[in-house]
């Protein structure tokens, strides 16, 4: 959480720009962490697109 999230919280922005905001702040979706962990082989790419939903 940072101060430019939170005020788009408070401000009740839509939800598409919420992530917007909290992806060029350096947050990290639930597939990005699958897909990292593919490449180092904790699960395989099935495991990873089937548990994780695409942006």
């Amino acid at each position: 959480m940072n101060k430019e999230l939170r005020d788009a919280i408070l401000q009740k922005e839509q939800t598409d720009q919420l992530l917007r905001i909290a992806i060029i702040s350096g947050m990290r979706t639930l597939r990005q962490d699958a897909l990292d962990k593919t490449f180092t082989g904790i699960t395989s790419l099935e495991e990873a697109l089937s548990k994780t939903m695409p942006i």
